[in-house]
């Protein structure tokens, strides 16, 4: 018995993006505590001091940014473990922290990493 190929092949057509996000291995799942960042500016417009606590409530760094570019860079490569291309880290500064409260915020890597997954299905849906 032989197989036959159909006269029909359709090529499929996936798409997935080139480089997939990820955050640091030790955060398995979003609802899991991960680091915390707490950030405010001394001066409007000056840089921004960030302290980066860990799940048990210890500081573990603290971050001087001079810039809203300088801070989202940071809280990408914290929260994933690797520098962010400049396009996502200009996205990032544009659409969170741009946003941010300038009297002080606090943010979690799980809403960091919620927004690199949000992004990258938005890619694919486009």
């Amino acid at each position: 018995m032989t197989r036959r190929r159909s006269a029909c092949q359709r090529p499929v057509k996936l798409r997935v993006p080139a480089r997939r996000t990820a955050c640091r291995p030790r955060v398995t799942a979003l609802d899991e505590p991960g680091r915390m960042y707490i950030a405010g500016w001394d001066v409007p417009g000056g840089p921004v001091s960030v302290d980066v606590v860990d799940p048990a409530g210890t500081l573990t760094a603290h971050w001087e940014c001079g810039s809203d570019a300088a801070l989202a860079v940071a809280l990408l490569s914290d929260a994933t473990g690797h520098r962010p291309r400049e396009a996502t880290a200009a996205a990032f500064e544009r659409e969170v922290v741009a946003l941010l409260p300038r009297d002080g915020f606090a943010m979690s890597s799980q809403e960091v990493c919620a927004w690199l997954l949000i992004r990258a299905i938005e890619r694919l849906e486009q």
